[in-house]
């Protein structure tokens, strides 16, 4: 057969988080316990040898470690987790421990979707993308995270999503060095490196490399929020936005810091946090050698040396550095003031307005 959702998260990385009996998951690391078959796929000079010399296109089925050679990967697969070979896809010079898994993959070039759904029809290249699949249709999500108690269809979604829980981002960029807890997310984002900005706004003619992320930018210019909370009308720009506001309605801060207990609605502002305990601020002005615990503080920061505007405002034009400044501006046209005095009922267009508002009545 095909391998399971479990077999396959197994081998494209090294998880830190793996569960014990009573399903809590524990830091560990999982080690190769299977012998590989030396199968090498033919391949053409481009597939041997990465067209630039600075891109590693060649990546470890295993430790995910990339190279600029598939002799070089050859010669670490075989130091560093066997005697064997890892196999090689000749279209696209992804690697494989398996042979059987080099052929699930290549239905992805083919098109080959062998396993047919019989409730609807759909069609899948893999058995356990069928069997996943099913569960949508009959509403089972058997595998529960024991952090939030999220359920799953797949058991490598559940895996992906407690990553989230133990800040574990085994799938590090070689351009970067920026890490994810998902092979997709990592591959979505070595494509950014790859591609050249195809999509322009046309308001203030920012770029971008994916079209939803101009469609999202768009509803910013168009101050239009398609996103409401059910609980208090607010209304976001991003589903995402969204999901993390119904958290503070729900109290729920699923993300905790290992220093002081704390908790937090969202992975990002954890991170940040952690930064705090850790005095680390890893990213420097390359012009001023001023550094920053986040890095979209030292983009903020870099607008400073080029005085960049790069946000708009889609009714007077007035541009500004920071998306903040650009919403507080948009309240001047559409006289939203979401600040409300608990006092006097007062109402204001920023928060600091309210804050100083408050000292007349103390």
């Amino acid at each position: 057969g095909y391998q399971s959702e479990e077999n396959l998260s197994g081998m494209h990385s090294t998880n830190k988080c793996s569960p014990t009996e009573d399903g809590v998951f524990t830091s560990t690391s999982l080690k190769p316990s299977v012998s590989y078959m030396p199968f090498i796929q033919k391949s053409s000079q481009n597939a041997n040898i990465s067209l630039n010399s600075n891109e590693k296109a060649f990546t470890c089925p295993m430790c995910n470690k990339s190279f600029n050679r598939n002799s070089i990967l050859k010669t670490h697969f075989r130091l560093l987790h066997g005697n064997q070979n890892p196999v090689i896809c000749s279209l696209c010079n992804k690697s494989f421990s398996r042979k059987r898994n080099l052929v699930t993959h290549l239905r992805v070039h083919s098109n080959e979707k062998p396993f047919q759904c019989s409730i609807c029809g759909k069609q899948f290249s893999r058995k356990d993308h069928l069997n996943a699949h099913l569960h949508l249709h009959s509403n089972d999500k058997p595998y529960k995270c024991n952090y939030c108690y999220k359920s799953f269809t797949q058991k490598g979604k559940l895996v992906v999503h407690v990553r989230l829980h133990c800040d574990d981002k085994p799938f590090k960029c070689s351009i970067c060095q920026k890490s994810f807890i998902s092979k997709s997310t990592h591959d979505k984002h070595l494509f950014l490196h790859r591609t050249e900005k195809a999509f322009e706004c046309s308001f203030c003619n920012r770029t971008f490399t994916q079209k939803y992320r101009l469609v999202i930018h768009l509803h910013m210019h168009n101050n239009d929020k398609p996103f409401k909370c059910s609980i208090c009308n607010k209304s976001f720009i991003e589903k995402a936005h969204l999901i993390t506001h119904l958290r503070m309605h729900n109290n729920e801060k699923p993300f905790k810091c290992s220093y002081c207990e704390k908790s937090f609605t969202q992975v990002s502002n954890r991170n940040t946090h952690l930064l705090l305990h850790t005095k680390e601020k890893p990213f420097t002005c390359s012009l001023c050698n001023k550094s920053f615990n986040q890095v979209s503080n030292l983009n903020k920061h870099l607008r400073t040396h080029s005085n960049d505007k790069p946000y708009k405002c889609a009714v007077c034009m007035k541009s500004f550095a920071q998306k903040s400044y650009l919403v507080i501006h948009i309240r001047l046209h559409t006289n939203e003031k979401p600040f409300e005095c608990k006092i006097c009922n007062k109402l204001f267009t920023q928060k600091p307005h309210l804050v100083a508002h408050l000292r007349v009545h103390n």
